[in-house]
């Protein structure tokens, strides 16, 4: 601590440039609470890196391509079809999805998009796939 802190202290005022840093601190916190609905404010946007918090241009927003929104639509289909499969399918597609070390929903998700990609018809029950042979 040095003599000008102490004095600081004892006068219970803070030291010189304190509160420079407290306003800076307020406004980095406020301006976050304001980024923060929506990550924009006039421009600038508030990225969080390894614990800093720091401001960088907002990228402009492009509309994805044509084949990106295929793949879109593609998964945004397969995942509605997941959700209105009975139990016991979703328990199939887990069962099977564990021997592969993997959830049943990502190998649904797996095996149907493509298949959607291509207007083939989805599989609601798991393929059956067997292991190469040995030898």
């Amino acid at each position: 601590m040095t003599a000008a802190h102490a004095i600081a202290l004892a006068a219970r005022q803070p030291p010189e440039g304190a509160a420079i840093i407290v306003a800076m601190a307020t406004f980095v916190d406020a301006a976050a609470a304001i980024l923060s609905s929506d990550g924009k404010l006039s421009g600038p946007v508030l990225v969080h890196y390894r614990r800093t918090k720091a401001f960088r241009r907002a990228y402009p927003s492009k509309k994805p391509t044509a084949p990106q929104q295929r793949a879109i639509n593609a998964f945004r289909y397969v995942d509605l079809r997941w959700q209105l499969l009975p139990r016991w399918q979703r328990a199939l597609w887990n069962h099977r999805g564990v021997s592969r070390r993997v959830f049943g929903y990502n190998l649904y998700q797996r095996v149907n998009i493509p298949r959607r990609l291509e207007g083939l018809t989805l599989l609601q029950e798991p393929p059956i796939i067997l292991p190469p042979p040995r030898g």
